[in-house]
């Protein structure tokens, strides 16, 4: 559970969040955090956003602190205890309207306890295909549109012109059609080899294949030690800043 909750870019992307807009740390003597933005309902609404409380295999919650508009504050987050069933997962948020907003109260609420089941919905769905026996029990919204031709004419030569596993061209092939924009847009090898049941190296070694052939392209991500998510993007890793 908490490895499928924990991946909060693809959680927020499959209960159809809005996508948010982070600025740089702010950090001083006394404070830290992100200046951020989203749009609501047509509505932009920016706070701070201060750094996550993530506990491995425990909880993590967030804090969101608002310049303007209906809400003054937000807390929310996840925590998991074992059971003899399982796992036991709570789900909450905390809002703190503010005060001239207070006709909007019913709407907020509402909005808040639909996120909430969203993401309990979230693991629902999880437990469903894991009992269905699904090889990847892990819940998607459908994928962006697929050029089919174009993605089997580049594996063909990919296949044909490098020593690159078959077997895994065809794990990589399956994922690129089926898997979400987040899963193909940021593909990790060592992670996937550890997923799919192959040597680290020899898929590292048919990315690399992949990329050389065009079917990819290689970046350096920069992860959030807090949030578990890319914050900065190189073409080379020569151009990795220092800080």
């Amino acid at each position: 559970m908490w490895e499928l909750l924990g991946n909060t870019q693809h959680l927020n992307r499959t209960i159809s969040l809005p996508a948010f807009n982070y600025e740089v740390p702010k950090v001083n003597a006394s404070d830290f955090y992100r200046n951020t933005s989203a749009k609501y309902f047509g509505i932009t609404l920016r706070w701070k956003e201060y750094p996550f409380d993530w506990v491995i295999n425990r909880k993590y919650s967030v804090r969101r602190v608002f310049e303007k508009g209906p809400l003054i504050q937000i807390s929310g987050g996840i925590k998991l205890w074992p059971s003899s069933a399982g796992t036991r997962v709570r789900v909450f948020a905390e809002i703190i309207p503010r005060q001239p907003w207070s006709i909007f109260r019913p709407l907020i609420s509402l909005v808040g306890r639909k996120n909430v089941n969203d993401v309990l919905n979230f693991c629902k769905n999880y437990e469903t295909l894991l009992q269905s026996k699904d090889t990847d029990p892990l819940p998607r919204r459908p994928p962006s549109g697929v050029y089919y031709s174009v993605l089997q004419r580049a594996v063909s030569k990919l296949l044909m012109d490098s020593p690159a596993a078959p077997v895994i061209v065809s794990s990589l092939q399956q994922l690129m059609k089926e898997g979400t924009d987040d899963e193909v847009l940021r593909m990790r090898p060592y992670r996937l080899a550890d997923k799919w049941g192959f040597d680290r190296d020899e898929t590292l070694r048919t990315f690399l294949y992949a990329t050389i052939g065009g079917l990819l392209e290689l970046d350096w991500e920069l992860m959030c030690p807090n949030c578990r998510v890319p914050k900065a993007e190189y073409r080379s890793f020569s151009d990795l800043a220092s800080r």
